[in-house]
Formats: structure tokens, sequence, C-alpha cells
């Protein structure tokens, strides 16, 4: 039987519970957080979903030393802020096969690379959760930007949260172009940095630009204000695509129709409809769609370094530290 361990049972993590619902094979899970209201939120939300037979037990506990000493496979759906602590004490104490780590994965660089040794030493493979690629829209559009030049990939709307969700649109623009060296500008962003939904964090607004030396260009802005939803413009020299996430719609235009646009259906399944999946994969093939931990350590690690500065600049960073979640 597989064992299956989840650390962090706040929002995303009871979502991840959720799907782990609809396994295909026989599983014993274990869910840790140290909040009781947590623990019994996702608990509420589990009893939501249809039984399965699958799921032989659920526990939930309430500190990592509570865990089975071998575990097949390991969510860690924690804040960015203590993930680093939570990774060094599951290690020390546990035996682990395989692991997702959420994003944003850390707020200091040098955890990045930290974290990169102590999975290297452990021989476990690791993939961090940036769900876009696992969605089938993105798959086929993929396969439709092969051979493009120069992409443009540009996102805009209200309080988006640069600094939570960039890796997100910046993993997506690594996975159609196959390029994964940034460099990112601040000059863009907003100066004032405001407070996030989640206490004790913090967020941008503003324009975060970047570009690749092969001419791929990028562009996130987060207006400070308002309502104005989230649109996607993707842009190269055979294809345009407009995605309008609140409508699950798309237009799209290419140069083998004569550039006729037309309209087609755009959908991003929950979190609580993707868990299991890249589980089952990675049990059943040793890999997922999900990006590796060395794929998203270098998008995160530029994404820091250009978060990093723009504090710097406003005075507002401390030892080093990037309070995004």
């Amino acid at each position: 039987m597989t064992t299956i361990a989840l650390i962090g049972a706040g929002q995303i993590g009871s979502r991840h519970l959720q799907a782990i619902s609809m396994i295909d094979r026989p599983v014993s899970v274990q869910v840790v957080d140290p909040d009781a209201l947590s623990l019994r939120v996702a608990e509420e939300r589990y009893q939501q979903c249809p039984k399965s037979s699958n799921v032989l037990r659920v526990d939930f506990l309430s500190s990592i030393s509570e865990l089975s000493e071998n575990l097949d496979f390991v969510i860690i759906a924690t804040g960015a802020n203590v993930r680093r602590l939570v990774l060094e004490t599951l290690l020390a104490q546990k035996k682990v096969r395989y692991l997702i780590l959420e994003k944003f994965l850390f707020q200091r660089n040098e955890d990045l690379f930290f974290v990169k040794g102590l999975l290297q030493d452990a021989g476990i493979r690791t993939w961090v959760n940036c769900p876009f690629r696992m969605v089938p829209f993105y798959k086929v559009l993929k396969g439709r930007l092969k051979g493009a030049t120069k992409l443009d990939y540009r996102v805009s709307g209200s309080l988006i949260g640069i600094g939570c969700n960039a890796i997100h649109y910046v993993d997506m623009l690594a996975y159609f172009s196959g390029q994964t060296e940034f460099e990112f500008g601040n000059h863009a962003l907003d100066r004032e940095i405001i407070p996030s939904k989640r206490p004790d964090f913090i967020e941008f607004t503003g324009t975060l630009l970047g570009a690749t030396r092969e001419g791929t260009r990028f562009a996130l802005t987060s207006f400070a204000s308002g309502n104005a939803p989230v649109v996607i413009s993707i842009v190269t020299d055979s294809l345009h695509c407009i995605i309008r996430e609140h409508e699950a719609k798309c237009l799209i235009s290419e140069a083998s129709t004569n550039w006729q646009w037309r309209e087609e259906e755009f959908a991003i399944p929950y979190q609580s409809q993707l868990t299991h999946l890249a589980v089952q994969d990675i049990l059943s093939t040793g890999d997922c769609d999900l990006p590796s931990y060395e794929e998203s350590s270098r998008l995160h690690s530029q994404l820091l370094q250009v978060f990093s500065k723009h504090l710097k600049q406003n005075a507002v960073m401390e030892d080093n530290l990037c309070p995004i979640t």
C-alpha cells in the first residue's frame, strides 16, 4: 500500500487532499498541520468528497514526528516562510521517495541552493506545483507554438499578486518557449509595497518585465485597484492567442488560416481536480507534467533576484528576506 503525506492543511493543502480522494490505487493518507483549525477544515472538505475505496485511511496529525517512518510520497503545502525548516525536519526524521513542493518555494535565494543539495544528497526526485503545465488546453497550445520565434507573452488584471503568482506565468512561458534564462526588470513595478491577502506577507503591483536573449518577452501587469479580469495575450509570428480566464474562452488566430479569429473554450481545472493525476503519473512512471525542482528553482531564483532588488531600492528588505508566499 502506498503511503502519502500532506504537510500543510491550509487553503491549498485541503484542495490537494480533496484531489487525493480520487486516486486510482490503494493509499493511506497522513495529513500534518500544527493548527487544529486547519486540520478540522481540511477534514471537513475531505468529507465533502465522494468516498473512495482506494483511500484506505486518512489520519490527521499535529507534527511531522507522528508520520510513518517510510513515506512513498510527500506534498509540502506550507507557506514559503517555513518550507525549508519543514523540509529539513522531515528529511531528518523520515525516509521519503517522491516529493512535491508548493510554490513560491522560499523567501531567500540561498534556500533554493541549500535545498537543492539536500534533495540531491537524499536522492529524492522532486517537483514544484506549477500546475498550468497539466492543463489540456496549454498542452495543445504548446504544440501549436512549436517552431514559433520571438514569443511575446503578456498578462494583466487587477490585484493579480505578482509576488505569489508570477512564477505560474513565467513557468508557462518557459514551458512554451523551452527557455529558462530570463532577465527581469523592476523599473515598472509600483514603488508602494502592499500587504498580501495572507497576513505577514507582501505583494507587488505595477508591471514586471522580462526577456530572454532569444527575443522572448514577458510582461505581467497587476493593477493596484479595480476588478479588471485576467487577460493573457500570446503572440508569435505564426499565432495570436487571447485568453479571457473569467469567461473560460479564448480567441486564436493563425497564419495557417489567414489570421481568421476563432473562439475556443478554455478552462483551468481546480487544484482539487489535478493533484492525484500528478501523483499517479509519478508513482507509475517516475515523472509527471510538473516542472522538476531543478528547472523551477532556476525560475524562482531569477524572480527572487528582481523582487529583492525592488525591496532594497524601496528600503523595505531585511536579512535578504523577500516575504512573499
